[in-house]
């Protein structure tokens, strides 16, 4: 079963997209350490991928927001051309990404990017055609479950105050 908590956006420039979310009251958010440069897979092929990523809890929602620095192929520019921004995926948790992947091949479905940063599994599934938005499987895990507590508790009773963070090491 996938427990949906997520949506994401690419956005052109991360700074001005945070300072609208955090306008409209939501935050802090969180910064992951670590991403720009690193080696994911797309399509199966090994390739570098440099992006800046931050989250924030809206209520019951995570909010994710994506900034890429270049223009090469990704699963965020299949979706999201170099320029603007616009909604990317859905996030769900699931406790058997093996079999949701094997699910999702044997009807002849996309994955166009797979990693397992700093020890969390993710999988985009290309869903575009029938949702109109990629999804987002996130392998759980104790890792996984204490950076999506800390970015939900830290939105409780947010006084306004450090708005943007470095996710702890």
């Amino acid at each position: 079963m996938r427990d949906y908590f997520q949506t994401a956006w690419v956005v052109d420039d991360l700074e001005s997209a945070v300072a609208g979310w955090l306008a409209a009251g939501v935050g802090p958010f969180y910064r992951l350490p670590g991403t720009r440069g690193v080696e994911v897979l797309r399509h199966g092929a090994a390739v570098p991928l440099d992006t800046s990523v931050v989250w924030a809890q809206a209520g019951a929602l995570q909010v994710e927001l994506v900034q890429q620095h270049d223009d090469r192929p990704s699963a965020y520019r299949d979706s999201v051309p170099a320029g603007r921004d616009a909604p990317h995926h859905l996030g769900a948790i699931t406790d058997d990404l093996d079999a949701e992947l094997e699910r999702h091949r044997a009807a002849g479905g996309d994955v166009p990017y797979e990693s397992a940063l700093g020890g969390v599994r993710v999988v985009y599934l290309d869903t575009r055609p029938t949702i109109g938005l990629m999804t987002e499987l996130v392998e759980r895990n104790a890792l996984f479950d204490g950076l999506r507590a800390l970015v939900s508790q830290a939105a409780v009773d947010w006084d306004g105050s450090d708005p943007v963070r470095d996710v702890p090491s």
